[in-house]
């Protein structure tokens, strides 16, 4: 059975909370292949045994100008808390242009994008290259983090 896109559900006010479920495109089981993970060294980037580095499509570090490393510490132990010791399914996309063996695509967590996952939880933002079809759900995933005040997004205005 799929799970909806990023974990659980995404909250939407409409009397009441109702659950806003996207459903995986592959529900046969995890899509891509599983890696092992080498380290963690963003909340959006994962080395693998491959050698690949697979930066996560769609997801962009939260930066607060005055607190970079700080933030980005944080968000990629996160990162490294959900990750860790498990099997990770991987999709790759397309290779990022002079970045050596960094490539973009999704991460799965058994059958959950781990993508829409970091944003969920607010440990980072929709970036510029979100493919179309995750652009409205990662904008909603975002905006719900932010407003609850999740993850980093509790220290905005610290």
């Amino acid at each position: 059975m799929c799970r909806p896109l990023g974990g659980p559900s995404l909250f939407v006010r409409y009397a009441g909370l109702l659950a806003l479920s996207v459903v995986l495109p592959s529900c046969g089981g995890p899509p891509g292949e599983s890696a092992r993970i080498v380290e963690i060294p963003r909340v959006n980037q994962i080395e693998i045994a491959t050698g690949e580095t697979i930066q996560l499509i769609g997801v962009d570090e939260i930066i607060f100008p005055d607190r970079v490393v700080e933030m980005s510490d944080e968000a990629a132990r996160f990162t490294r808390r959900r990750l860790s010791g498990k099997v990770i399914y991987v999709k790759r996309r397309q290779a990022v242009p002079g970045r050596g063996d960094r490539v973009l695509g999704d991460v799965y967590l058994g059958n959950d994008l781990f993508n829409a996952e970091v944003i969920r939880q607010g440990y980072g933002k929709t970036a510029k290259n979100v493919p179309a079809e995750w652009k409205e759900q990662f904008e909603e995933l975002e905006k719900d983090a932010r407003q609850e005040k999740r993850g980093l997004w509790a220290k905005e205005e610290q």
